[in-house]
Order: C-alpha cells, then structure tokens, then sequence
C-alpha cells in the first residue's frame, strides 16, 4: 500500500508539471 502511495503522488507531481487532468483519471481508473 506504501508504494501505491508513493506511486500516486508521482502522478500528482506529475499532473502539476504536465497539467494533463486525462493521465490522471486513466491512471486512477486503473486502480
């Protein structure tokens, strides 16, 4: 669960520096 959660907020960094909302929501729809 830890590296799910570090996992996650590479996504987040990456959301913020790239801004692409769509990566995002594929990646949580994959969850």
């Amino acid at each position: 669960m830890l590296f799910l959660e570090e996992e996650l907020q590479l996504g987040m960094q990456l959301l913020n520096s790239q801004r692409k909302g769509s990566h995002l929501e594929n990646f949580a729809s994959s969850l």
